[in-house]
């Protein structure tokens, strides 16, 4: 995949989609605010990036918390993530890292997970122009949704999308489960 075909993005929130209770990731393009990727995403994942946009420490480290410091202990170095493809509703990902040899390695991986790894790592997120095509929308800067270039709006087309004002980065710490960590 050419840099011609990849979107660098940003993650812009976490919401919970009303009508499953899901955590919804939203994605936002880098240079223009109004290309959007909604992926649903599970429960721990969602904490995990929900941790990282809303500053919080816990006082034991998650999983990605602790593959990132593993990768970071050996030499190596996140360098990216994309999302590639969608296949039969499922999202595909890449982490491409650089090991100790300063070589480069490309693991694949949930997006949840790359995403979860890239704000950790403070590396930048792609996603594959043909992913936004078939799962993307575009939102003008007055929250109207409109077809651009091949992007449908799944807003429209999904019921599985935020619609919901409840953000996990702004629910406290016990939201995030009654263990200690």
């Amino acid at each position: 995949m050419s840099e011609a075909d990849i979107v660098l993005m940003k993650i812009d929130t976490i919401v919970v989609d009303p009508k499953t209770s899901a955590p919804v990731m939203v994605l936002r393009g880098e240079q223009d605010a109004g290309i959007y990727l909604p992926i649903c995403i599970g429960q721990l994942e969602a904490a995990a990036i929900a941790s990282v946009l809303a500053d919080f420490e816990l006082p034991r480290p998650m999983t990605h918390d602790l593959f990132s410091h593993t990768i970071e202990a050996i030499g190596g170095q996140i360098s990216r993530v994309t999302i590639t493809r969608l296949e039969d509703d499922t999202f595909y990902a890449e982490i491409a890292l650089l090991d100790l040899n300063g070589e480069s390695r490309v693991i694949d991986a949930r997006p949840s997970d790359s995403v979860a790894l890239a704000l950790r790592a403070d590396a930048p997120i792609f996603v594959a122009e043909a992913v936004l095509a078939e799962a993307g929308g575009y939102a003008d800067d007055d929250g109207e949704h409109d077809e651009v270039e091949g992007v449908h709006d799944p807003v429209e087309a999904s019921s599985n999308l935020p619609s919901s004002d409840v953000r996990l980065e702004d629910l406290d710490a016990d939201t995030f489960g009654k263990y200690k960590m």
